[in-house]
């Protein structure tokens, strides 16, 4: 069996900043700022653009997919 690294206990996200202490990460994660409640959007919309609809189009081809498109 191999021996873990000092750095093995540590989270991912702390060893892709190149945290070295706990510490370290705690002051990291302070400065993190939230966003406040229902004044940004978590998800992108379910909806085409009109330029995703041309794409669309593009792809397809329908009748009606051909008229979209012109």
């Amino acid at each position: 069996m191999s021996r873990a690294g000092p750095r093995s206990w540590l989270p991912l996200s702390a060893r892709q900043v190149n945290v070295r202490h706990p510490a370290d990460l705690a002051a990291l994660r302070s400065q993190n700022a939230t966003l406040k409640r229902g004044q940004h959007a978590k998800y992108p919309p379910h909806a085409f653009t009109e330029h995703g609809a041309i794409m669309a189009a593009m792809v397809l081809n329908s009748p009606q997919a051909v008229a979209m498109s012109v």
